[in-house]
């Protein structure tokens, strides 16, 4: 039991900040590594983050093809990562009514492509871009070994190709 008086206030709410404080940091600990992603792989991760994010009304989110070979941890993470950056760009920014995103692979390379019928956007690869969202996609791609294309114009959707050797 709490004591009574003036502590027993400041005791209530120190323990609601402590459990409130608690939350957050499994919050965050989740949206490091989400535990579908390690126990269940990435198609299972992904379609658990589109089933959160499915409004049918704002976006339809299709994921047409899920052929996705052993990764490390780590490559999965990356890649998960790097869609949901896509995604994410993708509510914020295209306008479009849908988005589908496929997963296959080859001998050599992972590839993750993604279409949408958006508003697509100004796009030239000898700029340094300013978007953090495109940097972050590059960054990963730099840690990856991997490439990205990038194909987009006013009015035209865009379509990412992310290519991710398989043996680096």
């Amino acid at each position: 039991d709490l004591a009574e008086g003036p502590d027993k206030d400041e005791m209530i709410k120190a323990l609601y900040l402590l459990d409130k404080g608690i939350g957050q940091v499994r919050s965050i600990s989740k949206n490091l590594y989400p535990d579908t992603l390690l126990r269940k792989g990435l198609v299972e991760a992904l379609n658990e983050f589109l089933a959160e994010l499915r409004k049918p009304e704002q976006l339809k989110l299709t994921l047409a093809k899920t052929e996705v070979p052993k990764l490390s941890n780590e490559k999965v993470l990356h890649c998960f990562r790097v869609l949901q950056e896509v995604i994410h760009n993708t509510f914020k920014h295209s306008q479009a009514k849908n988005f589908t995103i496929t997963l296959t692979h080859n001998e050599k390379s992972f590839l993750i492509e993604t279409w949408d019928d958006g508003i697509g956007f100004e796009w030239d690869q000898n700029k340094p871009q300013q978007g953090l969202g495109m940097r972050n996609l590059l960054s990963r791609m730099d840690i990856l070994k991997g490439q990205v294309f990038l194909e987009t114009e006013l009015k035209k959707g865009t379509h990412y190709l992310f290519t991710i050797p398989l043996n680096s």
